[in-house]
């Protein structure tokens, strides 16, 4: 009987043991940058939710580090057995990173333009660490989406057939472009249509980092594309 009654103290235990792991070293690191600030400048809050849009943004990525894919409306539950007071304070609980929160910020996010944030977040970071740019790598790859799209409209992208990288010819895709430094850190990434060209959407991320860099000395780039060698020297 009391092995049965100490077996069932400890189960209560593990039960009520919540999990941190790298997620703290992450989060720790986010708020150390400052980026949950920044973030926060950039995106100010419009509507009544509890939290700011920078819990959501850290939330999201810790999620994202998670290796989890689900739904939106069962985003809490992932937070189910982690820390959320160590992570993001004491007065924010699982509750309120919700479908209808995440959302919002995901909205506001598309609003000011993921690209124009991913890159002021990047340079916020780069003033703040010594992360040298001699060398840029620029590449795109496609992305590939189930369903037929028919009824999408937006203004930004359009998800179309166009030349997969992975061979699937018969799913309509979407196009992402990164440029990363010497070491294999992201200082640019953008999507593009379907059916974009290498050839304009390289050029128009060397452009668009260059422009946000300003190096002081001579930056040398990688492509694995022959179509815009040519034109490279003139841009870096």
């Amino acid at each position: 009987m009391a092995d049965k009654n100490n077996s069932r103290r400890v189960e209560s235990s593990i039960k009520r043991t919540s999990f941190l792991g790298h997620l703290g070293l992450i989060a720790g690191v986010f708020q150390e940058l400052e980026v949950d600030k920044l973030i926060d400048e950039k995106l100010p809050k419009e509507r009544d939710h509890k939290v700011p849009h920078s819990v959501c943004i850290l939330a999201m990525v810790l999620n994202g580090l998670g290796f989890i894919g689900q739904r939106l409306y069962l985003f809490p539950d992932y937070f189910r057995t982690i820390s959320i007071g160590r992570l993001f304070g004491d007065s924010v609980t699982r509750e309120d990173l919700n479908q209808y929160a995440i959302g919002e910020t995901l909205d506001r996010i598309v609003k000011y333009g993921p690209t124009k944030l991913f890159t002021e977040i990047t340079l916020h970071i780069m003033n703040r660490l010594p992360i040298p740019v001699h060398c840029l790598h620029a590449d795109t790859t496609s992305v590939s989406v189930y369903g037929d799209y028919e009824d999408e409209e937006t203004e930004y992208i359009d998800i179309t057939f166009g030349i997969p990288k992975n061979g699937r010819w018969d799913l309509k895709q979407f196009v992402l472009s990164l440029i990363v430094n010497q070491h294999g850190i992201p200082l640019f990434m953008n999507t593009h249509s379907g059916n974009a060209s290498d050839k304009s959407t390289i050029l128009e991320a060397i452009k668009s980092l260059k422009s946000a860099l300003r190096p002081e000395s001579k930056v040398y780039m990688r492509l694995h594309t022959s179509s815009v060698k040519h034109q490279i020297p003139s841009l870096v």
